[in-house]
């Protein structure tokens, strides 16, 4: 039988030869982690128009992702079926916009280079597949 899961987007957007992360309001689930922005795609909407969403919403900046790199399978919490989330990270291409942070969601910013992204521990403890992608294609 068929479960539920959510479907989340994550973007690894590119700006000037660096990428966008975020840190994690410390109140929410993984406060304080720096990551990539992204979120979950809402029912009936299709992974690219839901990553330009999040990608709006979070950070107010437009973007166009271009290819999926990697897809990844997780429980948000407690290893519980409504908790599931199939995520698929994308490289995407800044288009617009200045970063406004939703601060409910993200307290701070950093554009980095691809090769300072393994300075962030955080960031390598769950997003170390994503970034070992990433890296892949900028060598």
């Amino acid at each position: 039988m068929a479960g539920k899961f959510m479907v989340a987007g994550n973007a690894i957007i590119e700006k000037d030869g660096k990428v966008l992360i975020t840190r994690r309001n410390p109140k929410r689930w993984l406060g304080n982690v720096w990551e990539f922005v992204s979120g979950r795609i809402e029912q009936g909407e299709d992974l690219v128009t839901g990553l330009k969403r999040e990608v709006r919403e979070e950070v107010s900046l437009e973007i166009e992702p271009l290819f999926p790199i990697y897809t990844t399978h997780f429980y948000r919490g407690e290893k519980k079926a409504e908790n599931e989330v199939i995520m698929v990270t994308y490289v995407c291409r800044y288009v617009s916009g200045e970063i406004t942070l939703k601060t409910d969601e993200q307290v701070e910013f950093r554009w980095a280079s691809p090769s300072e992204l393994t300075q962030y521990e955080s960031l390598m403890k769950y997003f170390a597949e994503e970034i070992n992608e990433y890296g892949k294609l900028k060598r």
